[in-house]
C-alpha cells in the first residue's frame, strides 16, 4: 500500500528521470576514460541513492525542519567528495595545505623562499610536495600509500605565493587539524584529510544554523548550499568554506533580527555580530562590505539609537582597521604574477580613466558570462578538469530562476533595506573585478582575468532578496519544492562523484 501511494507521488518519476540521467552519463563518464566495471558503479550509484532517499522519506514523515534534512544529504554527500575527489584537487588546494601547515609552524607571515625569487612560502616537509593537482590513473592507489607513509623530517622551501598574503585566522579550523594530526604523528595525506574534515564541519554548522535562523528563502539558501561547487569548496582546504558559511550565516541573522525578532539583542547577539564581521574580513576583504548589511537591524534590537550608532561604529573601526593593518604586515608577500601585471599603473588607468574601466567591466561580462554562470553552479569542478554535462547547467539554472520567483519566499522588505542589499552586492561584484584587475590583469587588456564562478557563492543568496516580492501572490504556485532541491541535489552530487572517480581511479 505505501509503494502504491508512492508510485503516485510526482517525486517518484523526478528521482526516476533523474536516475537514468545519472545511469546514461556514468556510463558516459567510465567508458570516455577507459574504466570498465560499469554495473558495480551502477549498483553502488543505486545503492548510496537509495539510502539517501530514504532517510530524506523518513525525515519527511517525522516532520523534520529543513535544516535537518540538509544534514542528512550534507553530510552524506561531503562524505563521497572527500573519498572521490582527492586532496590537491579543488582550486589552489595544494597551496591552502602548505599555508595551514605552516601556520600551524608557527609561521604567520610567509618569507620569500630566496633571494633569487620573489614567490613567497616557508620550509616545509618534503612530503608535502607529493600532492596532485591534476587527475590521472592510480591516484587513489597513491593515496593509499601516502596514508600509510610518516614524515621523514627533511624538509625544503616551498612556494604559495597566491595564498600567502591570507590571513592566519581564516585557517583556523585547518590550523587546528594539522596541530592534532602532528600531535599522533600521522602522515602529510593524513593530515590532509583531517584539514577537509575540520574545514567541512565547520561549514556545516555555520550552513545548519543560516538554514534555521532565515525567515525565508530555506529553499534558495539550500539549493545553493546543495551545488556541487559549494561542496567542493566545503571539503577542500581553502577558507572558502568559512567564507562562505560565514557569509550565509550573516545574511540570515541579519534578516532574522530585522523581520523577525521582537526582543532586544542580547551580549551574545552582540558577540556574534562581531565575531561574523571580523572573520569575514579576515577571509577575502572583497566580502567585508557584507557588514553593511548590519545597518537594516532595527534600532529597537540594539535597544536604542544610540545604541545601535555606538556598536556598528565601532565595528566599522575595529574591523576596518585590522584588516588595514594585516594588509601593512602582509604587503611584503604581495606579488604580481601574470606577464605585463603592473598594479600601480592599472590602478592609476582607472582613476585617470573610469568610464573606460567601466566599459572593460561590461565587456568581460559579456566575453565570460556563461563561464561564470557555469562555474557557480558547479558544472565546472577541480581545477576545470571535471566538467558535468551541460544539460545538467541548464537545469540548475533554471531551477535557480524559478526558486527566485517562488510565492513563498515574498517578503516585505523595506525599500532602504532593499536599497542596501543592492548597494552591498554590486559593490562586492565591483570589489571582485577591480582586485583581479589590479592585480591579476597584464596592462591594457581587454578583459579582467582570473574571475572564476565560485567567488559569486558567497553573493548569491542576495540575489532573490533584492527581487523579491513584498506580497504573496495566492494564484502563484511553488514552482520548486523543498523535495525537488534535495532529491536534484543528491543525484547531481553524486554524478559528480562518479566523475572524479572515473578519472582518478
Amino acid at each position: 500500500e505505501y509503494l502504491i501511494h508512492l508510485v503516485k507521488k510526482p517525486g517518484f518519476y523526478f528521482c526516476l528521470i533523474l536516475t537514468a540521467v545519472n545511469a546514461f552519463f556514468t556510463k558516459q563518464a567510465l567508458e570516455s576514460n577507459g574504466v570498465g566495471h560499469f554495473g558495480w558503479v551502477l549498483l553502488v550509484e543505486l545503492l548510496i541513492e537509495g539510502l539517501m532517499i530514504a532517510l530524506l522519506l523518513v525525515a519527511r514523515n517525522k516532520k523534520w525542519p529543513v535544516e535537518k534534512k540538509f544534514l542528512i544529504l550534507a553530510i552524506g554527500l561531503g562524505v563521497l567528495f572527500m573519498i572521490f575527489l582527492p586532496p590537491g584537487q579543488a582550486p589552489d588546494d595544494i597551496n591552502h595545505f602548505r599555508r595551514a601547515y605552516a601556520i600551524s609552524d608557527g609561521v604567520f607571515i610567509a618569507e620569500r623562499i630566496s633571494e633569487e625569487s620573489e614567490a613567497s612560502g616557508s620550509v616545509l616537509p618534503i612530503e608535502v610536495g607529493d600532492f596532485d593537482s591534476r587527475p590521472s590513473k592510480g591516484t587513489y592507489g597513491e593515496i593509499t600509500q601516502e596514508l600509510m607513509k610518516g614524515v621523514s623530517g627533511e624538509a625544503s622551501a616551498q612556494s604559495y605565493t597566491n595564498t600567502a598574503l591570507y590571513s592566519f585566522v581564516c585557517y583556523i579550523p585547518q590550523t587546528l587539524a594539522a596541530l592534532l594530526g602532528k600531535m599522533f604523528n600521522m602522515s602529510i595525506m593524513g593530515i590532509a584529510y583531517l584539514m577537509e574534515i575540520f574545514n567541512f564541519a565547520v561549514w556545516v554548522v555555520l550552513i545548519y544554523f543560516a538554514i534555521k535562523l532565515i525567515p525565508k528563502f530555506k529553499t534558495v539558501l539550500l539549493f545553493v548550499a546543495l551545488l556541487p561547487i559549494t561542496l567542493q569548496e566545503a571539503t577542500s582546504m581553502a577558507p572558502d568554506a568559512l567564507t562562505i558559511g560565514l557569509s550565509a550565516l550573516l545574511v540570515s541573522y541579519v534578516l532574522y533580527l530585522a523581520y523577525e525578532c521582537k526582543r532586544i539583542m542580547t551580549n551574545k547577539d552582540l558577540v556574534l555580530l562581531y565575531v561574523i564581521a571580523l572573520v569575514i574580513g579576515f577571509c577575502k576583504i572583497v566580502y567585508l562590505p557584507l557588514i553593511l548589511l548590519y545597518v537594516i537591524i532595527p534600532s529597537e534590537r540594539f535597544g536604542t539609537k544610540k545604541r545601535k550608532a555606538i556598536h556598528l561604529s565601532s565595528l566599522a573601526v575595529v574591523v576596518i582597521g585590522l584588516n588595514l593593518l594585516w594588509l601593512a604586515i602582509s604587503a611584503g608577500t604581495l606579488m604580481e604574477f601574470n606577464p605585463g601585471v603592473d598594479s600601480k599603473m592599472q590602478l592609476m588607468g582607472i582613476l585617470h580613466n573610469p568610464i573606460g574601466y567601466l566599459i572593460t567591466i561590461v565587456r568581460s561580462i559579456g566575453v565570460n558570462f556563461q563561464f561564470w554562470l557555469y562555474g557557480s553552479l558547479g558544472m565546472l569542478l577541480g581545477s576545470w578538469a571535471f566538467d558535468l554535462p551541460m544539460i545538467m547547467g541548464y537545469v540548475s539554472f533554471a531551477m535557480a530562476i524559478l526558486l527566485f520567483a517562488q510565492r513563498d519566499e515574498a517578503l516585505k522588505l523595506r525599500k532602504f533595506d532593499r536599497g542596501v542589499f543592492v548597494f552591498v552586492f554590486v559593490t562586492i561584484v565591483l570589489l571582485i573585478f577591480t582586485s583581479l584587475y589590479i592585480q591579476w590583469t597584464a596592462v591594457g587588456a581587454a578583459v579582467i582575468d582570473g574571475v572564476q564562478g565560485r567567488y559569486f557563492l558567497p553573493i548569491l543568496l542576495l540575489i532573490p532578496i533584492m527581487v523579491c516580492r513584498v506580497k504573496t501572490r495566492p494564484s502563484r504556485a511553488t514552482l520548486v519544492s523543498e523535495s525537488a532541491v534535495l532529491y536534484y541535489s543528491l543525484y547531481i552530487n553524486v554524478l559528480a562523484c562518479v566523475l572524479f572517480f572515473a578519472q582518478n581511479i
